[in-house]
């Protein structure tokens, strides 16, 4: 139903809430001797595209639709009684995912959009493709 206090229409969806999202993740571990172990593993993960706020698009600059997006995160490690150490890679393809916007203005002031259509605004992108090494004592 319509929410007018939030901006919100009938059939809006939900801020920052994709309709779909999905993973595959699988590990797979072995003995190298006694006491010693090795792992890999591996992740894929699927974000639909989601709305920044309610709204209507193209009448309200905090209404936009951000664009679906995917991540494949490896990890490979090796374990020896109370040390462990492993090697990783997150956002191996290094996909540039928006993953929030905030508008800097609406239609009508100084920062409405541009010719295209665009609004000027604000954005946190997925962290680029990282790779590290872990080592640990427990």
């Amino acid at each position: 139903a319509d929410a007018p206090a939030l901006g919100a229409r009938t059939g809006n969806r939900l801020p920052y809430v994709p309709e779909l999202t999905s993973s595959v993740n699988g590990s797979y571990e072995w003995s190298l001797s006694e006491g010693t172990t090795a792992y890999v593993s591996g992740s894929w993960s699927y974000f639909d595209s989601f709305f920044t706020d309610f709204g209507i698009p193209g009448l309200n600059a905090a209404y936009v639709e951000l664009p679906s997006f995917s991540t494949v995160n490896l990890q490979a490690g090796i374990t020896r009684g109370p040390i462990s150490a492993s090697i990783y890679a997150s956002n191996v393809t290094d996909e540039k995912a928006l993953l929030s916007y905030g508008s800097s203005g609406a239609p009508g002031s100084p920062l409405s959009p541009t010719a295209s259509g665009v609004f000027y605004g604000s954005a946190v992108i997925q962290q680029p493709r990282t790779l590290g090494l872990r080592i640990g004592y427990s």
